[in-house]
């Protein structure tokens, strides 16, 4: 039976329809809904005791129903976000926000190496090359070693190739998909270049989001590293008594870099080996801050 004034619907028979109904055919009424009490009766009202046996079955149907739909909803989001890590934008480079600047030296400033393009292996890790001795990466116009250089890892970006995996406890994770030696340039931390003034925006917009999975490094009293919202692979490094990989300062064409580099030996990750996901340690140019559930890195100049 249905109501004509609204769309209210009950069962027919005495067992469904609520006390106060008023039934003006077999298949119509007019609900409580609409009820007026009498004038001068403020207690008068409806009051429904009445309970349906079919509505109470349909409703324990329709829980159960829900619960399954529910269930099988989070399991599909659970699923979906094991399979790959939370959206980020990848970028190459750092990106400078708003007064922020990424600092250039003229040609005239680079630092010349001694080193010599019939070496072995000039400018090479295993070379006494001044520059990288100091940590400055050569310059392409600078070095004597001309194109035979080997001091232009962030320049060039010569990453070893890694690839990312879920680990046990630890969220996402890197590993190396070929072997890495000690002391090998790894991957530069990149992300939004920010002044102290967003960091702190950006922490308390963390908290009030409870966003936990945000790391930030300064690498001098201007300028802070943003992974979170946009950053390369090596956002994905995480921390470890046991680690084995470190981050240094570098000088690039006149700015300050931050370089990840291999304290031991590192083994490939396969499917015959243990995967050994990469990690970082603190360095001693480096000072841990812990702000509640954020931790932000800085560097010490």
């Amino acid at each position: 039976m249905r109501c004509v004034r609204c769309p209210v619907a009950y069962h027919a028979g005495d067992v469904c329809i609520a006390a106060g109904c008023a039934v003006i055919a077999s298949n119509s009424i007019v609900c409580t809904n609409h009820f007026t009490a009498t004038k001068g009766k403020s207690h008068h009202a409806h009051v429904n005791v009445s309970w349906c046996f079919v509505c109470s079955k349909a409703l324990q149907e329709a829980e159960a129903r829900f619960r399954e739909i529910k269930l099988q909803r989070e399991a599909k989001e659970t699923q979906e976000s094991e399979r790959k890590p939370p959206p980020y934008k990848h970028i190459k480079v750092n990106k400078p926000c708003g007064k922020v600047q990424i600092y250039t030296a003229d040609i005239s400033e680079i630092p010349k190496c001694n080193c010599k393009p019939t070496d072995e292996n000039p400018c090479g890790f295993d070379s006494e090359c001044l520059n990288r001795m100091l940590m400055y990466e050569c310059h392409p116009q600078v070095c004597p070693a001309g194109e035979r250089c080997q001091n232009q890892c962030f320049t060039k970006r010569q990453y070893p190739e890694t690839k990312i995996i879920k680990t046990d406890g630890k969220g996402w994770g890197l590993v190396a998909k070929r072997d890495i030696k000690k002391g090998e340039f790894v991957n530069e931390y990149v992300g939004e270049l920010i002044d102290e003034e967003e960091c702190m925006a950006r922490i308390k917009y963390a908290h009030e989001n409870d966003i936990t999975h945000f790391y930030m490094l300064t690498i001098d009293k201007d300028r802070i590293i943003d992974a979170g919202p946009k950053g390369n692979y090596s956002r994905f490094m995480n921390h470890s008594c046991q680690p084995n990989c470190e981050t240094l300062k570098w000088t690039v064409n006149g700015d300050t870099r931050v370089g990840l580099f291999a304290v031991c030996d590192i083994p490939a990750g396969s499917s015959d080996t243990e995967l050994e996901p990469l990690s970082l340690y603190e360095h001693r140019s480096l000072t841990f801050l812990l702000l509640s559930r954020v931790l932000v890195l800085r560097a010490q100049v």
